[in-house]
């Protein structure tokens, strides 16, 4: 009887600063059961990511470049729609 592995968490790292993109990377790359799908070097690009990834999580800087009202909204529209947040 072979037994499945759990799934990962998977994760999108969004920071306009590489060196904590890069840290953040290699500390959740040492647990088993989280796995970072995707790097964001700024607000736009997260958007794009999220959207096409589907990431469970997205860990994302609150001051990050490019990073306005409208891709902000997007990033809220997205969460409810996968029911990570309620309206």
């Amino acid at each position: 009887m072979s037994l499945a592995a759990p799934k990962k968490i998977s994760i999108l790292i969004a920071d306009d600063h590489i060196l904590f993109r890069e840290g953040a990377k290699a500390v959740l790359s040492g647990e088993r059961d989280m796995e970072v799908v995707g790097e964001a070097g700024n607000g736009r690009e997260a958007v794009r990511m999220a959207l096409r990834l589907h990431p469970h999580v997205v860990l994302m800087d609150k001051m990050m470049r490019k990073l306005d009202m409208h891709d902000r909204a997007e990033l809220i529209r997205y969460a409810i729609r996968k029911g990570l947040i309620e309206p």
